[in-house]
């Protein structure tokens, strides 16, 4: 850090104050997790392997299954310190909405004539179907230490 402890002419709290600096993160040293902690983070790395699906209830639920007490929260939280991002199956009304954007905009690109019915029937408006739907994150569990 930027700050000296020893300066003989400009105080600490001095110091803080130029670099609009509380002095309290300073002082303050970040704990790490603790060693039940870990383990349980151990756990969910393994179950997460196997059931990539499974949410912080889920995976609260089977821990608890296998004897460990261990609530959603806490789950959550580490599950959300690890990084982990669950793929999800969407439902089909979010599908058929998809399917008929993207089936109305490859029909607007590649035929001519559909272009006028497309202005008519969608209102001139292009529809949004260049979202990102799904997020997939390459894991491994060696990444962790």
């Amino acid at each position: 850090m930027c700050i000296e402890r020893n300066h003989p002419k400009v105080s600490v709290r001095r110091q803080c104050q130029m670099l609009s600096l509380a002095r309290s993160n300073l002082y303050y040293a970040p704990k790490g997790e603790s060693a039940e902690n870990l383990r349980f983070m151990e756990m969910i790395d393994k179950q997460f392997l196997e059931t990539p699906w499974y949410g912080s209830r889920q995976m609260a639920r089977h821990m608890q299954r296998q004897g460990h007490k261990c609530g959603r929260h806490r789950v959550r939280r580490l599950m959300r310190l690890m990084g982990f991002v669950l793929t999800k199956v969407r439902n089909a009304t979010w599908r058929s909405q998809y399917d008929v954007g993207v089936m109305a905009l490859f029909l607007f690109l590649h035929l001519p004539f559909c272009r006028a019915v497309y202005a008519v029937f969608f209102g001139g408006s292009m529809p949004r179907v260049s979202r990102s739907f799904s997020s997939e994150k390459s894991y491994s569990p060696s990444m962790l230490m």
